[in-house]
């Protein structure tokens, strides 16, 4: 006879121990928006070892943070998620569009675990949409930012500037043109001005 364990509840954290906790998320985010600027500050070379690094980082970066704001309903007791850091957890109860949810779902396939999908569902979507990611990412952990108790994050996250798609700066190869679509990317010039 099969008998389900019952799943240990998860602890509630001290302060100290978020405030420690949120220098690791200081470092998802600014790595999340490092690769970005990485990645709209050059020419595409898919086949390019060093620009897949970027893009997988960017991909990786884009996953934990997803899982962050928006926890599955079993996530591992040692994971870091933004519901940690409210006095009420239902605080932070946000619902995954079906276009984010695309998103983690394909980074899992496609870099996170070695998946027959990758080869046979996902074999000619290798496109990352950087700066619609970005965007959303972004505008939701400044919301986080606004609503967490400040006494439970580091100084790093305290005054932390939110990268906008202002302060990516164009790269030349769509500087000179309305729109451009790159691998992965859909720029269009109106969204920097």
């Amino acid at each position: 006879m099969d008998k389900k364990k019952k799943e240990p509840e998860r602890e509630k954290r001290i302060d100290g121990e978020l405030r420690k906790a949120s220098y690791a998320l200081h470092y998802e985010i600014w790595m999340f928006n490092e690769m970005v600027k990485s990645l709209s500050s050059q020419p595409p070379e898919p086949g390019n070892p060093q620009y897949n690094a970027l893009v997988e980082s960017f991909v990786q970066h884009t996953r934990n943070l997803i899982e962050f704001f928006y926890p599955p309903n079993k996530v591992h007791l040692d994971t870091l998620i933004a519901p940690d850091f409210f006095l009420d957890r239902d605080q932070w109860g946000k619902d995954i569009s079906e276009w984010l949810d695309d998103v983690r779902i394909r980074a899992n396939k496609l870099l996170a675990h070695l998946t027959y999908d990758r080869v046979l569902k996902y074999k000619d979507d290798k496109g990352w949409e950087y700066f619609e990611i970005t965007e959303h990412l972004n505008s939701i952990f400044a919301e986080f930012l606004e609503k967490v108790p400040q006494d439970r994050l580091g100084d790093k996250l305290k005054n932390y500037k939110v990268l906008t798609l202002k302060t990516v700066e164009l790269p030349n190869i769509l500087a000179s043109t309305g729109n451009a679509r790159l691998p992965g990317i859909t720029v269009s010039r109106d969204l920097f001005q």
